[in-house]
């Protein structure tokens, strides 16, 4: 389990240490998971789902155009954080308040852009493998059509964009240096 800023959360480290003799700039290691962090984790992925589904149905009901895509809790569940997709900037205080009140906990929403969206999903790219932004690709680089013409490949948006809908990725990687 690692603490980040007062916050607990689990996750996983690659070498195990002594608590005592851990540096992380990302956290300090408390302890290794028990069974009962596990428990609490899956725990709250459960309430987690049920959170998003109500989130959903308050953005129905008050007709506000985004879609829930994620919800977390935090470890010890002093917080939520749910993500939405929406095509504008959209005012949530109202759902947010209605959630903080029914679950007990602060809310916090963050907007999602298309690649991030896509890359929560997740899914399989035309090239049939799992979507690199859903696997190993971190960070979002500027994709251009010229990257599409210098490799000789059709401009047709069919061909070009990925499951986001914006230009794939791997347009950049096809590129010769």
């Amino acid at each position: 389990m690692v603490a980040l800023h007062q916050r607990q959360e689990i996750g996983t480290a690659k070498t195990w240490a002594e608590p005592s003799r851990n540096d992380l700039s990302s956290g300090t290691i408390l302890h290794q998971a028990t069974a009962e962090d596990f428990k609490r984790k899956e725990t709250n992925e459960e309430v987690a789902t049920k959170a998003l589904a109500a989130f959903q149905e308050k953005l129905v009901k008050n007709n506000i155009p985004a879609r829930a895509v994620k919800a977390h809790f935090s470890f010890r569940r002093e917080r939520l954080i749910v993500w939405i997709a929406a095509e504008a900037t959209v005012e949530l205080a109202s759902v947010t308040g209605d959630l903080q009140r029914q679950f007990a906990t602060r809310v916090e929403t963050r907007q999602l852009g298309w690649r991030d969206e896509a890359a929560i999903l997740g899914g399989f790219g035309p090239c049939g493998r799992s979507m690199c932004c859903s696997t190993w690709l971190k960070k979002f680089q500027p994709v251009t059509i010229d990257m599409a013409r210098e490799q000789g490949l059709s401009t047709n948006p069919v061909a070009t964009n990925g499951m986001c809908g914006c230009l794939r990725c791997c347009l950049r990687y096809e590129l010769k240096d």
